[in-house]
């Protein structure tokens, strides 16, 4: 209707909408992005400032030297994101202690709070990252009795 009234105001509103779109595309193609070069990295500062933000002290405990496959430790990233956000929203925790380490020809990935523990329903996330942990040929194990513990187990021969 405006182009027939107003066509000078209809390409105006036609490239805004126009420049919308194209600022929405990037910002999509760069979550994306961010999304498929998740490091460990990027993930412990991201839950060190994520923990602090409701109280919760982080610990770090990582063999640096250890150079990792960059699918592997995509997944591992994504699942220490996983874990960090259940210790945000429901371990009620003072501390979080995160280590990767090789024990026994694995590549461990433990993150441990001291939260209410307990037993808790697993939901979609932790179901999610079992999937894509088990791609890997590896495991995830949960125990709640003193706090919250999540192993993450991936064989060493597919991590390194």
């Amino acid at each position: 209707n405006l182009v027939e009234v107003d066509p000078a105001r209809a390409r105006e509103a036609a490239a805004k909408a126009e420049r919308t779109a194209r600022a929405a595309l990037t910002e999509v193609r760069a979550a994306v992005s961010d999304l498929r070069q998740a490091s460990l990295d990027a993930e412990l500062e991201s839950a060190r400032e994520t923990l602090s933000s409701v109280g919760v002290e982080l610990v770090t405990r990582c063999d640096r030297s250890l150079r990792l496959v960059g699918s592997t430790e995509h997944e591992l990233a994504l699942a220490l994101r996983e874990a960090i956000t259940n210790v945000a929203r429901h371990a009620r925790a003072r501390s979080c202690c995160v280590s990767l380490s090789v024990v026994d020809e694995e590549l461990r990935l433990v993150i441990a709070d001291d939260g209410t523990g307990g037993r808790h329903r697993a939901g979609n996330g932790l179901a999610g990252m079992r999937e894509r942990i088990s791609v890997l040929g590896g495991r995830v194990e949960w125990s709640g009795s003193a706090g919250t513990t999540v192993t993450i187990a991936v064989p060493l021969r597919v991590a390194t």
